[in-house]
């Protein structure tokens, strides 16, 4: 690989890349329609830093190769390309063909991705860490060619380095940092999390916790695989319109680790949640059978309903499993049905399908400041995207300080308009008591939704 030199370049600019990786890591995780030769072991993780409450691992030359993917992920681009808001590829093809478009880089030249987080430490919404998540991946691309294909981006980088390694700075303070972890070997997401991967690599840093790499290793081995622990801290101890559903269950799981695999013309995805005793592995599985049977129940007599029917629940000591098994074509079925009607019902949906996210700074006398942030999912255009709600306060410095049209930052173009996309943020005033959502108002009026929604902490 050729060596990059620091002076060649002061301030680099990415997006292409960090987008295109993402679908890659995105397909890898959520499709899990993989045919490998490789099965997972402990060893996919040790490059993950010890701070690392969850993380997955994919073959991504096995996402690329399978056919059982490529029809799950035609299905579902043909379903968002008849949405009005949608511009992006209307199949799998397209969607790598986008990719080589927009970074000068081959997709077949992936090998591995793997995303790593921690949870966050507070109850605010949100519960991956905003302080602590990346993705490492692995590339037979020259070192060159990635740095050339960050040139067109959504915000410049300035060059450093950390233990003698090229890191790339976002100028933009929530941006996304980039290292160079050794030859081919690349790591992207927050500062911390870019530095310890390094320091990981070069012996200065833990890895992941043992215990989580051995349950990782012990449950079922597949191309895409993951392993966590629950974030207890972040669920409710109940749910269900009548509270039957006791969550509290879950602080006594010390790991959820599984796979997706491929079985012939099947697919499957196989969980293992391993209790303290075999007293809270027996309520834990009473839990997810009874969480399994409400959700086919909402679901109703369609394709989903069925599906979520066929989830098998076993306990094995300590340990309950879930498992899942379906021919692809159920499951082109079930993306079909999932991703264009209304919770079953049939009723078209025309609603972009975004992740945001909250942080809340308390600024003294009752008021603060929350920065919304775009954190994945489809483009919305700034024209059909509103913040509204109640508590708004007049708080120097920030973007909003009261309920109107997205003011924050724009990263993207969409049909010749400014358009919201992953990374992008806005800050508003508001007092403790107030009260947030994000709005979806199609510009020709016929769909409204509330995308997230924000509390203050005393509301």
């Amino acid at each position: 690989m050729a060596s990059h030199e620091p002076s060649r370049r002061d301030v680099l600019r990415t997006g292409a890349a960090l987008s295109g990786l993402a679908t890659l890591g995105s397909l890898a995780g959520c499709a899990g329609l993989l045919n490998s030769e490789n099965p997972g072991t402990g060893e996919d993780l040790t490059g993950v830093p010890e701070s690392a409450d969850a993380a997955a691992h994919a073959d991504a030359a096995a996402v690329i190769d399978d056919d059982g993917t490529r029809s799950v992920v035609d299905a579902m681009l043909g379903v968002q390309a008849e949405k009005s808001w949608y511009s992006g590829p209307e199949d799998f093809e397209g969607m790598l063909s986008d990719f080589e478009a927009e970074t000068g880089l081959d997709p077949d030249g992936v090998e591995t991705v793997t995303p790593f987080f921690a949870w966050r430490s507070d109850s605010s919404y949100g519960s991956a860490s905003r302080e602590f998540y990346g993705m490492l991946f692995e590339a037979d691309w020259d070192e060159d060619a990635v740095v050339d294909s960050l040139e067109d981006s959504y915000y410049d980088f300035e060059e450093t380095d950390h233990a003698d390694r090229p890191v790339y700075e976002p100028e933009y303070e929530h941006g996304n940092w980039i290292g160079v972890v050794a030859d081919g070997e690349y790591v992207i997401g927050s500062e911390d999390a870019v530095k310890d991967a390094i320091d990981v690599e070069h012996g200065d840093e833990d890895a992941m916790d043992e215990n989580l790499r051995t349950a990782y290793a012990d449950a079922r081995s597949g191309p895409v695989a993951f392993v966590g622990t629950v974030p207890t801290d972040q669920l409710p101890d109940t749910s269900g319109p009548d509270d039957e559903f006791d969550l509290t269950t879950l602080d006594d799981v010390e790991t959820v680790a599984g796979a997706v695999y491929e079985n012939g013309d099947n697919r499957g995805v196989e969980t293992t949640f391993a209790a303290e005793d075999e007293d809270t592995a027996e309520d834990l599985a009473s839990l997810l059978d009874g969480l399994f049977a409400f959700a086919s129940d909402q679901a109703g007599d369609g394709a989903l309903g069925s599906e979520l029917d066929a989830v098998e629940v076993g306990q094995d000591g300590t340990d309950v499993v879930v498992s899942y098994e379906a021919a692809v074509a159920e499951l082109v079925d079930v993306v079909e049905e999932a991703m264009a009607s209304d919770s079953g019902g049939g009723r078209a949906v025309e609603t972009p399908q975004v992740a945001f996210s909250f942080e809340y700074e308390a600024t003294g006398d009752g008021t603060g400041t929350v920065a919304i942030t775009h954190d994945g999912g489809d483009t919305v255009r700034q024209s059909e995207l509103y913040v509204r709600g109640t508590g708004f306060a007049d708080v120097s410095g920030v973007d909003m300080t009261a309920g109107g049209q997205w003011a924050g930052s724009t990263n993207r173009d969409l049909d010749d308009g400014p358009a919201v996309v992953a990374g992008d943020r806005v800050t508003l005033g508001v007092e403790s008591d107030g009260e947030l959502r994000v709005i979806y108002e199609a510009s020709d009026g016929d769909t409204s939704a509330t995308l997230a929604a924000w509390e203050g902490p005393d509301a």
